[in-house]
């Protein structure tokens, strides 16, 4: 029992991990755009972190089950590695379109 509920509450620090880092990408992207794009429409920054949140969150959960169902950890390791990464991503992406 003390395995699952550690196994829980590292689940659940992965995810408000994620969460914490889509809220900093999100912002940091919409304050390059509000200070060097003059036609930038400011407001939505909220809208666009709940869309990539819940797409983040599928990706990163799909992942982690195909792993687990193959035999992988269990642990959130994948799912943070994975998450991280469509970040950086959207993070880079932001910055182009600049």
């Amino acid at each position: 029992m003390k395995k699952f509920f550690t196994l829980l509450g590292m689940w659940i620090g992965a995810f408000i991990l994620v969460a914490f880092a889509i809220f900093l990408q999100v912002s940091f992207v919409e304050y390059v755009q509000v200070k060097y794009n003059p036609n930038h429409q400011s407001g939505w920054q909220f809208v666009g972190m709940i869309f990539e949140a819940i797409a983040i969150f599928i990706i990163g959960i799909i992942v982690s089950f195909v792993d687990i169902f193959r035999g992988g950890s269990k642990s959130p390791k994948l799912f943070l590695k994975t998450s991280s990464y469509i970040i950086l991503f959207l993070l880079f992406v932001g910055m182009l379109t600049n």
